[in-house]
């Protein structure tokens, strides 16, 4: 069964560090997301020259951003580059280290996504025409994937 999904990136959150003098190296945000498609609210800033001015999804009066077209990245669109994700990610702009930041499909990961989890490729491995979506590639407790069965089949394998 060939499954095609289409990324596409919603909304954005700004989170400020309240004390960057702590030394921490993670942080930890809990995230509340509902099944409502989320409007995006756009914003009126001639400084996004390759892009759209978008506003947060939290605290939308106070803080906007530019989301940048394919191909472009920095604060208001105007770096060319070219990204290096696979062609069926979502490339959602340039990291710290000047290499591109990628959003994988199911049962891809990696830096680029061209790494593919062949555990799900398998044959055999589910039954009644399931089909096996993994999760996370480092989850591998109790599973790293779902089934989903059709109607009237259930269980990790259909």
């Amino acid at each position: 069964m060939l499954v095609t999904v289409y990324l596409e990136k919603n909304s954005s959150l700004f989170l400020p560090i309240k004390f960057p003098f702590l030394p921490v190296e993670r942080i930890s945000v809990k995230l509340n997301l509902s099944n409502e498609n989320n409007i995006i609210q756009y914003c009126n800033n001639n400084q996004c020259i390759n892009g759209q001015c978008i506003q947060y999804l939290i605290n939308p009066n106070q803080r906007n951003f530019c989301r940048c077209k394919s191909g472009w990245t920095g604060e208001y669109c105007y770096i060319s580059y070219v990204s290096t994700c696979s062609f069926d990610s979502l490339c959602v702009g340039i990291g710290s280290n000047n290499r591109s930041m990628c959003i994988c499909p199911i049962n891809k990961f990696g830096s680029q996504c061209l790494l593919t989890n062949n555990i799900c490729q398998r044959k055999n491995q589910y039954q009644n025409n399931g089909t096996r979506l993994s999760y996370d590639e480092f989850n591998i407790y109790p599973y790293s994937y779902i089934c989903v069965c059709p109607k009237g089949f259930t269980g990790n394998r259909c």
